[in-house]
């Protein structure tokens, strides 16, 4: 059995034709970009808000709470990391061991 090329009226091979449409369809599609989606809202994983009225009260305050992970209780001159974590709730204590503020990070 042999093969044969097929061909157009002019002599041209078939697959070379669906070469040339590709070659100039490529640069059509190119220019479809899809429009970036918007991101969602950020969520809000640290509950500082709901301390913050125990701000100015003594630690023990929150002792019958449980605390949501991960957390920190900070107080002046307490060593603390310097790595950021949105979801860490912070509780600083002042001198006398009252909650000074409560933040994320």
């Amino acid at each position: 059995m042999r093969l044969t090329r097929r061909t157009d009226n002019r002599g041209h091979c078939a697959a070379s034709r669906m070469t040339r449409a590709a070659l100039l369809v490529l640069p059509l599609l190119a220019a479809c970009d899809v429009a970036p989606q918007p991101a969602d809202p950020p969520v809000n994983l640290c509950p500082a808000a709901t301390f913050l009225p125990f701000v100015g009260q003594p630690v023990t305050a929150i002792a019958g709470f449980v605390l949501p992970q991960p957390y920190r209780v900070l107080g002046p001159g307490d060593p603390v990391t310097e790595d950021h974590s949105p979801a860490r709730l912070n509780i600083r204590l002042d001198a006398a061991d009252h909650i000074a503020m409560v933040d994320c990070g």
